[in-house]
């Protein structure tokens, strides 16, 4: 399931030149280079040894273009992201902790080494995803994203290998955003002065098949929203297998992402909630201004969208092949509402959950549903009637086979609210991915909440009626915070 980069009309630049360092180089008397481990959007990227520390780093190194003046442009751009990258510090972007030129004047920066796959590679071992793990996959990007937006950065190269799964396997991966190399700055002055003065976006860049249609026009300055195309290609792949738009060439897949409409998810994994459908198509709209405002709205909508709920603000699309009416019942709509459900729906935590939908049409609703419960009252005082039970009260007759309580439900559901949401949760000692948690009434949960760089916590929770729980785990400061 590969993708060409950047061919034909699509090319950034011209043709790097590229030099592939020989092994045992060592740059600026640290770094010393052991293998190639990839190629990035404008580099070539080596696992290298530090050689005091004995300690292992990635480092790319930038591939040149043959043009002098793009070359000037490269240098500043690669410069500029590398800061940029650096100042997120975000658990889900790749840490970038140092900056150097080699002895032929090509500049290099270096990552933390990672050890696992990448997304393209988990996809290819498995064809697509369970419908949590890619979720959690989505949650954790669209966070990276988020935080390099409010800095005025833009990817713009999202695809499965720009996208990697770090840990051992069999454990709980940590998702990692990789090659912010075509990235763009965009937004508030400041960000690009922060960033070393970078100029804006002014050429067409990003992976024929990924990039989002106003991309692949050569449209200049993109804005977020060209990420959250990307990210919904990304998770359309999770869940069924395969790309939205395919083709025999680039420029078939090129004119199938522009122009013609995308295939319903579900008729591909009929499985897929109605509402992450939605979601899918939102993101994957061929014009920007139909699509989500930003990330962090999509995201809102995601973790509505993953228990089977839908936001209200989730439109109908008249350019997409899917029957599905947009006011479907989904299967968990007989649910209670997590808070930040509620918040993704943009109501008000204060509120009772139907009050905020008061409209014009609700006083009858409300009015019918009244008159409705009271009519099943009487029918159920009847039935009582008629098994045995007296309406003064007092035990039953013998004619009765059950206690009220015997019907009750002897499930509960726990809603999870966590910040940071991409915390390793562990049930009884063993970690859950599951979204609510179940465990039967009257037993005792104990529940245990860890991430990277903060303080764990840990909680008892009696499992009662359902309920929702909210943790917030406070960052470490740097004093507690041990070197590696």
């Amino acid at each position: 399931m590969s993708a060409t980069k950047r061919s034909g009309a699509q090319q950034a630049m011209a043709s790097p030149h590229t030099i592939t360092l020989p092994p045992k180089t060592v740059l600026e008397g640290k770094y010393r280079i052991e293998e190639v481990t990839g190629h990035g959007g404008n580099g070539v990227v080596y696992r290298a040894e530090h050689a005091v520390l004995g300690r292992s780093f990635a480092v790319k190194v930038l591939s040149i273009p043959q043009d002098a003046e793009d070359e000037l442009e490269a240098i500043s751009r690669f410069r500029s992201q590398a800061r940029a990258v650096a100042q997120l510090a975000h658990p889900n972007i790749v840490s970038v902790v140092d900056f150097g030129i080699t002895e032929d004047l090509r500049p290099f920066y270096v990552m933390e080494h990672l050890e696992g796959e990448t997304l393209q590679a988990a996809l290819l071992r498995k064809r697509r995803l369970e419908h949590m793990e890619a979720v959690e996959i989505a949650d954790s990007v669209a966070d990276a994203l988020v935080a390099a937006h409010k800095a005025g950065l833009l990817h713009l190269d999202l695809t499965p290998s720009n996208i990697f799964l770090a840990g051992r396997p069999g454990a709980r991966p940590a998702v990692k955003v990789l090659d912010f190399a075509v990235a763009a700055f965009f937004g508030a002055p400041q960000a690009h002065a922060a960033a070393g003065g970078a100029a804006l976006l002014s050429r067409t860049y990003g992976t024929v098949g990924y990039a989002a249609p106003e991309i692949l026009m050569g449209f200049a300055n993109p804005d977020e929203r060209a990420d959250v195309f990307g990210l919904g290609v990304i998770l359309f792949e999770m869940l069924t297998g395969r790309r939205p738009f395919v083709g025999q060439s680039d420029r078939e897949v090129i004119e199938a992402t522009v122009s013609q409409p995308v295939l319903s998810p579900r008729s591909l994994r009929p499985e897929i909630f109605a509402s992450m459908e939605r979601l899918i198509l939102t993101a994957l709209a061929k014009d920007p201004d139909q699509r989500f405002r930003s990330v962090r709205e999509m995201l809102e909508q995601l973790t509505a969208a993953a228990v089977g709920r839908s936001g209200d603000e989730v439109v109908c699309r008249t350019d997409v092949q899917v029957e599905t009416p947009c006011n479907i019942e989904t299967p968990y709509d007989g649910l209670p509402v997590p808070r930040w459900a509620r918040l993704a729906r943009g109501e008000s935590i204060e509120e009772d959950t139907v009050g905020s939908r008061s409209q014009g049409g609700s006083k009858w609703f409300f009015g019918a549903l009244l008159v409705g419960i009271g009519a099943l009252a009487v029918a159920l005082m009847l039935a009582l009637v008629g098994a045995g039970w007296p309406l003064g009260g007092g035990a039953p007759s013998s004619t009765s086979t059950a206690a009220p309580a015997d019907r009750l439900e002897t499930t509960a559901r726990i809603w999870l609210d966590l910040t940071p949401r991409w915390m390793t949760v562990r049930a009884n000692g063993a970690e859950t991915s599951k979204r609510p948690l179940m465990c039967q009434r009257g037993e005792q949960l104990e529940l245990s909440f860890e991430a990277e760089g903060h303080i764990p916590q840990a909680r008892t929770v009696e499992c009662g009626a359902d309920r929702s729980v909210e943790v917030r785990l406070m960052k470490k400061s740097p004093a507690s915070v041990h070197p590696e």
